[in-house]
């Protein structure tokens, strides 16, 4: 493309991971054993059955039924004299008394987001998160513009490269997963993808540029290092979509400015490496130009409500490049 060229700055911010708030814990819950029972006494064997001797025999084990007795008083039962002249059954101990209900734990923060909670909780160094592309000079009737000097020799390579880009570090726990909930905004030239899954707002999950889109279109995505995935943030969807910026002739004008502005929920291991890129092979972007596509010879510039001048500068603060800004609404670990 025969577009002239300037630097564009882009944003790279790091930050530490958030301490994950765990639930409190219940109260353990204690109880007194309840005194065993006295077992009765063994029965004492008959007086006389089989003779003095037996006699006697029955009467000592009689007597020992009345000591198992005494024993059942403390609470353990004495054993039953044996046949002949039954022993009298031991006491039953007493019950223990129960023991008192322990405290109740005290839950933890919802905030934090580690247990389901609302706010960024561990994903808190996600927030924020963002790239920003100034213009240098404008080009193909003033909505495409260079991003790099024209000097740079990468410009009529044809190679792929980053030229923005912005990473953060996944608070939590390595080995834990969380469902992160992001709110996407931002104005991007646009592109087209294939071998993917869209949600036909302009995110798109894995595959390739492809069909009507191509590696000289701007390639906006968010990677995540765990599980490893590539979300594609500036998804141009064939019907509605696209038809909104077509020629006269059909074909599909890339040179706008494409506003995004959607909620989605990623998954993200604790201490991932999460990283916002724009990528492309000639040194140009769409300018942040109002539709139609085919009106070449004006840029009305777009602003996106709800970002302050100190976020992103739009508008008429002269800002007519390309920008992506996250918010982060929610984390969960991930069920």
């Amino acid at each position: 493309m025969g577009w002239l060229l300037l630097l564009a700055a882009a944003c790279d911010t790091e930050a530490g991971p958030a301490p994950l708030a765990t639930a409190g814990s219940a109260g353990a819950t204690s109880s007194a054993s309840a005194g065993t029972s006295g077992a009765p006494g063994s029965a004492g064997t008959p007086a006389g059955a089989s003779g003095g001797t037996n006699g006697g025999s029955s009467s000592t084990a009689g007597v020992s039924g009345v000591a198992s007795n005494a024993a059942g008083a403390a609470g353990v039962a004495g054993a039953a004299g044996a046949a002949g002249a039954a022993a009298a059954a031991g006491a039953a101990g007493a019950a223990g008394a129960g023991g008192s209900a322990g405290a109740a734990g005290t839950g933890g923060t919802s905030s934090a987001g580690g247990s389901g909670g609302s706010g960024p909780g561990v994903a808190e160094s996600l927030q924020g998160l963002t790239i920003q592309v100034r213009c240098g000079a404008a080009a193909n009737q003033m909505r495409s513009c260079n991003y790099v000097a024209p000097a740079d020799a990468n410009c009529n390579s044809n190679q792929l490269r980053a030229y923005a880009t912005a990473t953060a570090k996944m608070g939590g726990a390595p080995g834990t997963f969380y469902d992160v909930t992001l709110h996407v905004r931002g104005i991007v030239e646009a592109n087209v993808y294939t071998g993917g899954t869209s949600d036909m707002n302009g995110f798109y999950v894995g595959g390739n540029v492809g069909g009507q889109g191509g590696p000289q279109y701007s390639q906006y995505s968010l990677e995540v290092s765990s599980p490893a995935t590539v979300y594609h943030l500036n998804q141009l969807d064939p019907g509605a979509q696209q038809d909104k910026y077509k020629n006269a002739d059909g074909s599909v004008v890339h040179h706008f400015g494409f506003v995004i502005d959607y909620h989605e929920t990623i998954k993200v291991e604790g201490g991932a490496t999460v990283s916002l890129f724009g990528r492309d092979n000639d040194c140009l972007m769409g300018r942040n130009c109002e539709p139609p596509a085919n009106d070449f010879g004006k840029c009305t510039l777009q602003k996106i409500a709800g970002l302050t001048e100190q976020q992103v500068p739009q508008g008429a603060s002269g800002f007519d490049g390309n920008f992506v800004w996250i918010d982060v609404e929610q984390s969960a670990i991930s069920k």
